[in-house]
C-alpha cells in the first residue's frame, strides 16, 4: 500500500541496476521448434501443494530458485519467498 512513510523509506534505499541476459534472437526456422518445445514444458507443469519425504538435492534447488526469481510479478513487487527445509522438526511446523 502506498503511504507517505513508505516515500521516506524509499527515498533512503540506494538502487544498483543489474545487468540483464542475453536475449534468444532465434531465426524463423528455429522460433516454431523452441516455441513448440516451451509450450510442451509447460504444458506438462503442474502445480502441487504437496511436501515430499525425500531430499533433493541443492544443486537441484538453486537452479531452480534462480529461474523462479526471474518470473515477472504484478507491479514488479516479486512478493513470493522460498524456503528449502532440510531439517525434519521444521518441515513438520511447515505442514501445519
Amino acid at each position: 500500500m502506498f503511504s507517505r512513510s513508505n516515500m521516506s523509506y524509499e527515498a533512503n534505499m540506494s538502487y544498483e541496476a543489474l545487468a540483464l541476459p542475453d536475449r534468444a534472437n532465434l531465426s524463423a526456422t528455429e522460433a516454431p521448434a523452441a516455441a513448440t518445445a516451451a509450450y510442451d514444458d509447460i504444458r506438462t507443469r503442474h502445480t502441487i501443494r504437496h511436501t515430499i519425504r525425500h531430499t533433493i538435492p541443492r544443486e537441484i534447488i538453486k537452479p531452480c530458485v534462480k529461474a523462479a526469481g526471474t518470473a515477472p510479478s504484478g507491479a514488479t513487487h516479486q512478493p513470493w519467498h522460498v524456503l528449502a527445509i532440510s531439517n525434519p522438526a521444521l518441515k513438520n511446523r511447515a505442514r501445519d
